[in-house]
């Protein structure tokens, strides 16, 4: 098999043309070579060899031209290897450039494709978010509407005597039990008791506390304990003890328990939302 001629080494050969364009070589014809330039050279050498006849022999007058046409033919092909040369130089440039702002497109789109990710990660994020939420606010809108008619069939209950509900203004419960939490109410009538239950109940005055409960010897909170009150005045809160059995007989301890799991739903999304 023959081996496949090496382009980037110059031929001196008749029969290749140089690569003068960045083109494959092209084969030989007569017609390439009948250029003004070429005509030139040829009548300068045919001018040479006919003096050259006259004062040397014929044998010295061929070979003087024929190193001279040999000379220019390399003069020839150096001065087409460099146009050739020059021509892949400006072609290897400009590839470079191409590839430069390749790169520059590349880098921008993938840095676009990581925004457009990003972007799409958090709407993604915020769409499982809501879908998450949902069925929450339903829950807590049947709830609320629960809660609407249970403090509705309290209004129709009959109001009891208004001489039975007044408190003095001026009696501090709190003071009143002597600062124990435990006695708030004790000197107060049933009917008392139950107003303040009614009342808030319907102002939604039942308040949740947290306690945590910790780990020895760490101390590390495992969880926490949740403590409901009922708070009848601004530093005042009735014991269980003394409205439970009252509540339990007037059917309030649903709208008491659906009142407490509202507000510890509402305290654990929030736990979840700083999380």
């Amino acid at each position: 098999m023959a081996q496949k001629p090496n382009s980037n080494v110059i031929r001196l050969s008749l029969f290749d043309r140089p690569l003068a364009s960045g083109k494959a070589p092209e084969k030989f014809t007569f017609y390439n070579y009948f250029t003004f330039r070429n005509m030139v050279i040829a009548l300068g050498i045919l001018v040479l060899l006919v003096f050259l006849a006259g004062a040397v022999s014929a044998r010295v007058a061929f070979m003087t031209g024929a190193l001279i046409a040999f000379a220019l033919l390399i003069l020839a092909e150096m001065s087409s290897r460099r146009r050739w040369e020059k021509d892949m130089l400006e072609q290897i440039r400009h590839m470079s450039s191409d590839y430069d702002r390749l790169v520059r497109d590349v880098a921008r789109n993938r840095n676009d494709t990581a925004l457009l990710r990003k972007n799409l990660a958090g709407a993604a994020n915020a769409v499982a978010r809501s879908a998450d939420k949902a069925p929450d606010e339903q829950i807590d809108q049947r709830m609320l509407k629960g809660m609407i008619d249970q403090l509705a069939r309290l209004d129709e209950l009959p109001e009891p005597d208004q001489e039975e509900l007044d408190i003095p203004p001026e009696q501090d419960l709190g003071v009143a039990a002597g600062g124990d939490p435990d006695k708030v109410g004790l000197h107060l009538t049933e009917t008392q008791v139950l107003h303040l239950v009614q009342t808030a109940t319907k102002q939604d005055r039942v308040d949740l506390f947290l306690q945590p409960v910790v780990g020895l010897p760490q101390r590390k909170v495992r969880f926490y304990e949740m403590l409901s009150r009922i708070r009848v005045q601004p530093d005042a809160y009735l014991p269980a003890g003394r409205y439970i059995g009252i509540a339990r007989r007037q059917a309030l301890i649903p709208i008491i328990d659906n009142l407490l799991l509202l507000r510890g739903l509402q305290i654990i999304r929030k736990a979840e939302e700083k999380n």
